[in-house]
């Protein structure tokens, strides 16, 4: 197989991050403003009144922030950053819910996790955490009292301390956490090149069909006047 040859992935959450325009055409369509520069790589969208914004800011490591979300909600400012390998898939769901009307109820997040098979674990004394079966992924919420406060925390690495990415979200509405907590244990496969996963040792591969309708494989490129195919970085060891 070439290293263009599109392959699914899974799980996704290890698969890479994929094309970016999951990510920007819907904000586009709902009449977010772009306030880009044509000459620049790093993307600003912001919504009609400007009480939301989404920016793209590839650099050089992927396992930096790239991506960045702002907004308020009740008069109260929050933010959310999450790093370039983050699967666009999973941050696309995310997006979608800045486009609709705070609900009068959200989701319990962990919940929604056990259901999925995720072990909880709730220490009065300690962060609330919700681990994947296989350990690769988790999300924990920060106490009160806990540095930083009022936030969540998701990372994705495997056991032998190949780190993914990671993300921050900063006194979210309840909402969109539990948006985003839904998008994490979704197990359907997802579409790259083949070249472009991350660390083909922790993932299952399926070549797609000849006659399969290929999907963009498009992946995030650092420094350049638009996002489009490049080879993504290797996974990082880490000590963690």
């Amino acid at each position: 197989m070439a290293p263009d040859d599109p392959v699914f992935v899974a799980p996704r959450h290890l698969a890479g991050p994929g094309d970016p325009s999951l990510v920007i055409q819907p904000l586009q369509a709902a009449g977010w403003i772009s306030r880009s520069r044509p000459d620049s790589a790093h993307l600003f969208y912001a919504s009609r009144f400007s009480d939301r914004t989404v920016a793209l800011r590839p650099v050089p490591s992927a396992y930096a922030p790239w991506w960045y979300f702002t907004g308020t909600h009740d008069g109260q400012p929050w933010s959310a950053e999450f790093g370039g390998n983050i699967p666009c898939e999973i941050l696309a769901e995310f997006t979608a819910a800045l486009l609709h009307p705070a609900p009068d109820t959200s989701a319990e997040v962990w919940p929604l996790l056990t259901a999925a098979g995720w072990q909880h674990y709730d220490y009065e004394q300690d962060d609330v955490t919700a681990r994947h079966p296989s350990g690769s992924l988790v999300l924990s919420r920060h106490r009160p009292g806990t540095t930083p406060a009022d936030s969540c925390t998701a990372e994705a690495a495997v056991h032998l301390g190949t780190y993914f990415w990671n993300a921050e979200l900063h006194a979210v509405p309840p909402h969109l956490v539990a948006e985003f907590a839904t998008a994490l244990p979704r197990s359907e496969p997802v579409l790259r090149a083949r070249g472009a996963v991350l660390d083909p040792h922790v993932v299952t591969q399926t070549p797609v069909e000849p006659h399969a309708a290929p999907r963009r494989t498009a992946q995030l490129r650092p420094h350049s006047t638009s996002p489009g195919p490049v080879a993504a970085s290797p996974s990082r060891r880490t000590s963690r």
